[in-house]
């Protein structure tokens, strides 16, 4: 068995070899796209190639495609998965205005239009805390999307099974959203999936693995994960076979706990990841985010946000007030979880002078954005080009949600404030108001 899980280690993340790449795209007219990937060694994207279009077609490319799974390809304002595997070459084609269809992978379109398909009806599936509805939920989507994968004719075996592994993934973040856990046979099969299915770690592992470790550990114990880290670090590294997802897997579950710590928190964190990592380079990583993290007291340069009626803001058109930023999505589960304590957070501060409370999406489809805020009270705002526009650069914006809090000169005192759902975020605005009537 170990030289088996050996064997997979190598042929999954070893040593790697060259391959060629093409892209051709029509009714594009920037000069370039992009193809990136979850380094899962390093925890960063990086890119794989960058493509220098001319009139749309790019030259043949060669680089070394590290290990098979989806990559990103990024071309305009889309970003599109791609599956590839590192011992073969490919050509990508594809109309920018009428993707999805006719997006083709060494002439073959049907694959990459399922998981189109698949990932659009979750995204903009009816979403709804409640465990029973859920469930039902869960049980339609499963039925509909498998039904889709059955029916489909030309898939290979092995694309078929990824479009599976897909459906689990994503059902499995629906569960553990709505913590619903009614249907405790499906989370045990998760965590014995996780184990013994190599193709787990082919189909985005650093979100759908993430949330069958996520569900299974809270079935098996009892327990949130985020009360008991240390036990959780261990959990992950008892479960992973593949050192470097273990170790990826435990990277990410620190750096978001360090989201919702204090600074002695986030050290003791750091000292529990190192126990469990078999590399510091990962361990460096997740430092330089803890420095980030605290890193406040700095200008907000002058942005531009979109309104509903697609008018052109600044984000210094805020100046004289303090500001507190909802960054969201609608893809975003536990953004959309924070929705009715937002709410509650507005109504609160609805009739201060000095107080504006806004929310700012990333989602890259503004449409489907303003279909969600059209009728909403609430002083919703959007900006261009998601986790790659200027302000989520100018934020450092790496995950969702995200609070952030602007003093009234425009400097941001609180990078990653507490959520509206807890306490804490009340009490850091109370003590800005407060003192900015004592200065006046």
């Amino acid at each position: 068995m170990k030289h088996y899980i050996l064997l997979f280690f190598m042929l999954w993340y070893g040593a790697t070899t060259a391959n060629t790449i093409k892209l051709t795209v029509i009714n594009y007219s920037e000069p370039t796209a992009a193809i990136l990937y979850t380094n899962y060694k390093k925890f960063s994207t990086d890119t794989l190639v960058k493509f220098a279009l001319n009139k749309g077609v790019s030259t043949t490319i060669t680089t070394a495609i590290p290990h098979h799974g989806f990559y990103m390809l990024i071309i305009g304002k889309r970003t599109i998965p791609v599956f590839l595997e590192s011992k073969k070459d490919y050509e990508l084609v594809m109309d920018y205005e009428e993707y999805p269809k006719n997006f083709k992978v060494n002439n073959a379109s049907l694959f990459h239009e399922l998981i189109y398909t698949i990932n659009n009806d979750w995204v903009y599936s009816k979403k709804t805390t409640e465990e029973k509805e859920t469930i039902l939920m869960i049980n339609a989507f499963t039925e509909k999307q498998s039904n889709l994968i059955k029916n489909a004719k030309g898939l290979t075996k092995k694309e078929s099974d990824l479009l599976k592994v897909f459906v689990d993934g994503i059902v499995s973040i629906m569960k553990s959203t709505a913590n619903a856990k009614g249907v405790d046979f499906f989370n045990q099969h998760l965590v014995n999936y996780s184990v013994n299915d190599e193709l787990i770690y082919e189909v985005f592992p650093e979100k759908f693995l993430k949330s069958m470790l996520y569900n299974s550990y809270t079935l098996k114990y009892g327990e949130n994960p985020s009360l008991q880290p240390v036990n959780y670090l261990k959990y992950i590294s008892e479960t992973v076979k593949n050192k470097v997802m273990s170790d990826y897997l435990s990277t990410q579950f620190v750096a978001n706990q360090l989201r919702i710590s204090d600074k002695e928190q986030a050290n003791n964190l750091l000292s529990s990841l190192k126990a469990v990592l078999s590399t510091d380079q990962l361990l460096q990583a997740v430092s330089k985010q803890v420095e980030k993290k605290y890193k406040n007291n700095y200008l907000l340069p002058n942005l531009t946000l979109y309104t509903k009626d697609n008018k052109k803001i600044s984000t210094q058109d805020f100046l004289g007030k303090i500001v507190v930023i909802d960054v969201w999505a609608l893809w975003c589960e536990p953004c959309l979880a924070e929705r009715p304590s937002y709410n509650s957070l507005e109504k609160k501060y609805n009739n201060s002078a000095d107080l504006e409370v806004i929310s700012i999406s990333i989602d890259l489809d503004r449409k489907q954005w303003l279909k969600d805020v059209i009728n909403s009270p609430s002083k919703n705002y959007w900006v261009d080009g998601g986790f790659r526009s200027e302000f989520a650069k100018a934020v450092d914006l790496v995950s969702i949600p995200r609070f952030i809090i602007i003093n009234e000169k425009g400097i941001i005192i609180n990078s990653d404030a507490p959520r509206p759902s807890t306490p804490e975020l009340y009490t850091l605005i109370d003590s800005e108001l407060k003192r900015l009537k004592k200065e006046r």
